[in-house]
């Protein structure tokens, strides 16, 4: 292909030294960018190293002996280190959940995140004894196990000065140093002792009189045993227990012998049973009744309610033993009655 001669005559001739500026500017070019992404990559490299150092920095461990265990928590958790419980221990000087030692120790300075060893103070393994006097059973007990100690033996008796359910005495007494997991015993109240009476001579008298006897004293009736006695008349006490002139508390129970003459008795199932006929007393009101049924062995309730004045009571008394009935009109004996067995 011709080109034309004005083409020819405006093309300009490339010298040695333009070649030279043109290759110059290039390289520029291309160190321009070189410089940049090494700038960039220094930044990054920056940038990220200090991250890296920043999310694994060190921290010193600050001084934790002697402070309370809630306070230890606390104060590593706002340090980013955590807590480590390496044991619990006996200590005179260091209170109890307080710190005795540290691993590592204060001032150290470790990596965030690392654990913290700490040995708890138990409190010293001597205490002193509490006081219990006065207290009552439950609260004694619990002031005992918060003081590192445990409930010994309890023993009851009448105390003058102490109100009934409370501690009267204890050993060791208040005040002793002993080893931690003693045992403390102590004596329990039951208020002071009641009153007593002495015990009236029943031999000779019939039983319904005795049990008159008895509770019009303040004593009970106990169990009422049977024995052949051909010197004495049948339903006479002969034995009592305790005996004539002991000492006796109020409302204590009273056991009698009594006498009969046959030494026969029906065994259990037989079709023979006595009956007990009862007329309640006029009036307007309801009457409680109780109807006690007692043998050598046995103590029962054969009727135990409220009834309507003018009714009449008809009950079957078991006849296959010796016993005796005893019935009570609110709450007083009225009727003692013996019943021999067959």
């Amino acid at each position: 292909m011709h080109r034309s001669p004005r083409a020819r005559r405006n093309r300009t001739p490339v010298t040695g030294e333009t070649a030279i500026m043109l290759t110059a500017k290039r390289l520029a070019r291309i160190a321009a960018v070189v410089l940049a992404f090494l700038a960039v990559t220094a930044v990054t490299a920056y940038l990220t190293l200090n991250f890296i150092v920043r999310g694994t920095g060190t921290q010193v461990v600050p001084d934790l002996t002697g402070k309370d265990v809630v306070s230890v928590l606390e104060e590593l958790s706002d340090l980013d280190l955590n807590t480590k419980i390496g044991g619990l221990e006996y200590s005179a000087d260091i209170p109890a959940n307080h710190v005795i030692s540290q691993d590592p120790p204060a001032g150290s300075e470790v990596r965030r995140g690392r654990s913290v060893r700490i040995v708890i103070s138990r409190g010293p393994a001597t205490v002193q004894v509490p006081n219990l006097r006065g207290l009552v059973l439950d609260q004694a007990e619990t002031l005992l196990e918060s003081n590192g100690l445990c409930s010994g033996r309890q023993s009851l008796l009448h105390h003058t000065a102490a109100a009934a359910g409370t501690v009267a005495a204890q050993a060791p007494p208040a005040g002793r140093l002993v080893a931690r997991g003693t045992c403390v015993d102590f004596l329990v109240s039951l208020g002071p002792r009641p009153g007593a009476v002495i015990m009236p001579r029943l031999n000779g008298l019939r039983l319904e009189d005795a049990v008159a006897l008895l509770q019009g004293a303040g004593l009970t009736t106990g169990r009422i045993r049977y024995a052949v006695d051909r010197q004495k008349p049948p339903g006479a006490v002969i034995g009592q227990q305790p005996p004539a002139g002991y000492r006796t508390p109020l409302n204590s129970a009273v056991d009698l012998r009594i006498s009969r003459r046959s030494a026969t008795a029906r065994p259990p199932g037989g079709e023979n049973q006595h009956l007990f006929r009862y007329r309640v007393g006029g009036g307007f009101l309801r009457q409680h009744i109780r109807v006690e049924w007692k043998t050598a062995t046995l103590s029962t309730d054969l009727f135990d309610a409220y009834v309507a004045p003018g009714r009449e009571l008809w009950l079957l008394v078991p006849s296959w033993r010796d016993g005796t009935l005893l019935l009570y009109r609110n709450g007083r004996l009225e009727t003692v009655r013996f019943y021999p067995a067959g």
